[in-house]
C-alpha cells in the first residue's frame, strides 16, 4: 500500500514545476501548478489514510514532532488571519497572479509533510524523488536557456524582454512564470544534481546529475536573477563547509565557475547578460526593494498579531505605500513585498513568521545531529541555505514553498538513526482516516473547480481572439458561476469588450459590447487585487460614454483604494477642470505631479494648462 504514494509524489516533484499550458489555461503558468498541487495532495492524503505508517513514524521522531507542530502552527495562524481579513474569501483563495492563499498553503504544508515522511523511511522513494528533481530541473533549465536565445516554442519572447538596443535584456521565466521564481527554484535541481553526482552508483544517473548541475547553473546565470546567484554562492559555501572540502580545492572550483561565467558574458552570446550587468550597475541598491521593504514593515506593524491574510498584499499595500516609493516608481504595481519573511509577517503576523522560521531552526538542528548519509544531508542543507538567501529577494509560490518545506522535513527524517516503531490505536487510525478523507475532498474538489474556471476564461479569450464574439458569452457565464474559486479576469475582459465595441460597425453590436464592457468593469471592482486599477478602468469607460458623474465617482474610489497612485488624481483633475471646478482641479493636478515625480510630461502639462487657464480661481 505504501508504494501507491509514489505516483502522486512524482506528480508533485516533476509535473508541478514544469506545468505550463498556454492556450489551454488562462493563467497558464499558475493555475496548472495549483491544480496539480491540490489533486496530488488529495491523492497522498488518501494513501496515508489507508497506510499511515511513514507519517506516524515521522511524527514520533523528536524533531519530526517539532516539525509537525510548527506546520500546524503555520496553518493555525493562516486560518486566524483569513478569518480576520477584510475579505476572507480572497485570503482563502489567494490572488490570481500567484494563487497562494490559505487553501494552497494548507495543501503545500500537507504535501510537504507527507512527501518528506515517505522519503525519510523509504530509500527507494527518496532516490526516485531526487532523480525526479534532476529531470524536472534539466527540462526547465534547458527551456530557460532556449528562452534566453529567443527560441521559445510556447511563449512570445517579447513578454520577458525589456530595454532597447544594446541595453535590451532578456529575463527568462522558464516554467515558473517569472525569472525571480525560476532562478530561486533552480537551486534545488542544482543541489539535487550534486547529490546524484556524488552518491549514485548507476553511471547514467551520476552523469545526469552533473548535466543537471551545469544546466541549472547556466540557466540561473542567464536569468539575471541576482538573488538566485547570491543563493548559489551561499549554498556552495555551505556545502564546502558541511562536506569538509579543502579551502584550496573549493577556491579552485569557484575560479573555474567564475571563468566560465566571465567567458559566457564576454562572448557574443552574452549581449543580454552585459546589458543586465549595466542595468544592475545603475541600480546597486536593488531598485524599489529598499523602499518597498520599509513600507511593508510599516504595513505589517499595523496588524502585527493577526496579519492581513495570505496573498492579499496587492490589495492592501496601496494604502500603506509611501510618497517616496510612489515618486520613485510611479508606474510600478507592487504585488508582493519581495521578501519571504516580510510576506509571512504581512500575511499571518508575528506568530506565522515565527512558526515558519522555527522550521528552519528544526532543519538546522537535524543537520547538527548528523546522518548516516552525511553527503546527502550536506547537499540538501546547502540547497536550503541557498534558497533561503534567494528568497530574501522574492516571495514563495506554491512550487518553491513546497520544495523548501519538503526538503526541510526530509532533513529531519534523515537525522533519525533508525525508524521508530509507530503505534496508534484503532480509534486514532479511524479518526485520522476520516480527517484525511475530508481534507482530501476539499483539495480535490477545489482543484477541479479552479481548473474548470480557468479553462472557461481561456476558452472565452480564444473566442474573442478568433472573432467568435457571441461564442465567448457561454464560457464567461460558466466562469462567473465559479467566481468563489477566486479565478476571475473581469478587468481583462472589460478592456477586450471595450476594444470590440470601438471597432464594431453594427450600432446594435457596438451598444451590446459596450454594455458587456461596463458589466465586466463593474464586476472587476469587486475583486480586491488591482481594485484601484479596476475603478480607473471603469472611469475611462464612463468618460467615453460621457457619463461624467460615474467617471468622477470611480476616480475617487480608485484614489481611496490607492491614495498614492498618480493616475486617478491626474484624470480627476482633468474632469474637474472640464466641469469648471478649477481650484479643485489644480489641487488634484498638483497632487498628481507630486506623486508622479516628474516622470510623465503629460502630468506636468495638465497642471500648466490649469494654471494658464483664465478660469483659474473660479
Amino acid at each position: 500500500m505504501r508504494n501507491l504514494i509514489v505516483l502522486p509524489v512524482l506528480l508533485l516533484i516533476v509535473a508541478m514545476p514544469l506545468a505550463l499550458a498556454p492556450g489551454l489555461s488562462f493563467y497558464f503558468d499558475v493555475v496548472p501548478k495549483t491544480v496539480i498541487l491540490l489533486v496530488a495532495a488529495a491523492a497522498m492524503l488518501l494513501v496515508a489514510a489507508m497506510d499511515p505508517i511513514d507519517l506516524y513514524a515521522f511524527m514520533r521522531l523528536r524533531l519530526g514532532g517539532a516539525y509537525c507542530i510548527a506546520s500546524l502552527a503555520m496553518f493555525a495562524t493562516m486560518m486566524v488571519a483569513t478569518a480576520l481579513a477584510s475579505d476572507p474569501l480572497a485570503a482563502w483563495n489567494g490572488s490570481n497572479w500567484r494563487r497562494f492563499g490559505t487553501l494552497e498553503q494548507f495543501a503545500v504544508l500537507a504535501a510537504a509533510l507527507l512527501v518528506s515522511s515517505a522519503c525519510a523511511f523509504q530509500p527507494r522513494v527518496r532516490t526516485m524523488v531526487l532523480r525526479g528533481i534532476c529531470v524536472a530541473g534539466s527540462i526547465s533549465a534547458l527551456y530557460g536557456i532556449l528562452q534566453y536565445f529567443r527560441l521559445d516554442p510556447l511563449l512570445p519572447s517579447s513578454a520577458y524582454q525589456a530595454g532597447e538596443g544594446v541595453f535590451r535584456i532578456v529575463r527568462p521565466p522558464g516554467t515558473l512564470g517569472h525569472s525571480d521564481y525560476f532562478g530561486a527554484w533552480l537551486l534545488w535541481p542544482y543541489f539535487a544534481g550534486l547529490s546524484r553526482f556524488k552518491l549514485e552508483h548507476a553511471p547514467r544517473w551520476k552523469y545526469f546529475g552533473s548535466v543537471t548541475m551545469a544546466l541549472s547553473a547556466i540557466a540561473i546565470l542567464l536569468s539575471g536573477t541576482r538573488g538566485a546567484i547570491a543563493g548559489l554562492a551561499a549554498g556552495y559555501i555551505a556545502y564546502a563547509s558541511l562536506a569538509r572540502i579543502r579551502p584550496r580545492r573549493a577556491a579552485a572550483y569557484v575560479a573555474v565557475a567564475a571563468t566560465i561565467a566571465a567567458l559566457l558574458t564576454l562572448s557574443p552570446a552574452g549581449t543580454s547578460l552585459r546589458a543586465r550587468l549595466h542595468w544592475a550597475s545603475e541600480d546597486m541598491t536593488g531598485g524599489a526593494r529598499p523602499l518597498l521593504w520599509r513600507d511593508s514593515i510599516r504595513m505589517a506593524l499595523d496588524r502585527p498579531w493577526q496579519g492581513f491574510g495570505s496573498d492579499v498584499f496587492s490589495a492592501e499595500f496601496p494604502k500603506y505605500q509611501s510618497t517616496e516609493l510612489a515618486r520613485a516608481y510611479p508606474n510600478f504595481y507592487h504585488e508582493s513585498p519581495h521578501n519571504v519573511i516580510l510576506d509571512q509577517f504581512v500575511g499571518t503576523g508575528l506568530g506565522g513568521t515565527l512558526a515558519f522560521l522555527s522550521i528552519l531552526v528544526i532543519a538546522g538542528l537535524a543537520v547538527t545531529r548528523g546522518s548516516s548519509d552525511y553527503l546527502l544531508t550536506a547537499t540538501l542543507a546547502s540547497g536550503l541555505v541557498g534558497t533561503f538567501v534567494a528568497q530574501q529577494f522574492a516571495v514563495f509560490t506554491s512550487t518553491t514553498a513546497f520544495y523548501f518545506l519538503f526538503v526541510a522535513g526530509l532533513m529531519v527524517g534523515l537525522s533519525a538513526e533508525r525508524p521508530p516503531q509507530p503505534a496508534c490505536s484503532r480509534a486514532g487510525r479511524f479518526g485520522f482516516a476520516g480527517l484525511a478523507l475530508v481534507v482530501a475532498s476539499v483539495f480535490f474538489i477545489s482543484g477541479i473547480r479552479i481548473g474548470l474556471a480557468d479553462r472557461d476564461l481561456a476558452a472565452a479569450s480564444q473566442c474573442l481572439d478568433g472573432g467568435k464574439l457571441s461564442a465567448a458569452i457561454t464560457p464567461l457565464s460558466s466562469a462567473a458561476a465559479l467566481r468563489n474559486t477566486g479565478v476571475s479576469a473581469d478587468l481583462y475582459f472589460a478592456r477586450r469588450w471595450a476594444r470590440e465595441s470601438s471597432v464594431a460597425r453594427n450600432p446594435f453590436a457596438r451598444a451590446q459590447f459596450a454594455q458587456f464592457a461596463r458589466n465586466a468593469a463593474l464586476s472587476s471592482t469587486r475583486v480586491p487585487e488591482q481594485r484601484s486599477n479596476a475603478y480607473y478602468n471603469l472611469a475611462v469607460l464612463a468618460a467615453g460614454a460621457n457619463d461624467m458623474p460615474t467617471a468622477e465617482a470611480s476616480l475617487r474610489a480608485s484614489i481611496q483604494s490607492a491614495p498614492k497612485w498618480f493616475k486617478p488624481h491626474w484624470s480627476l483633475a482633468r474632469i474637474l477642470f472640464a466641469t469648471g471646478r478649477s481650484e479643485e482641479a489644480r489641487n488634484e493636478a498638483q497632487r498628481a505631479l507630486d506623486l508622479n515625480g516628474g516622470k510623465d510630461p503629460e502630468v506636468t502639462s495638465t497642471l500648466n494648462e490649469i494654471f494658464r487657464s483664465p478660469r483659474r480661481g473660479q
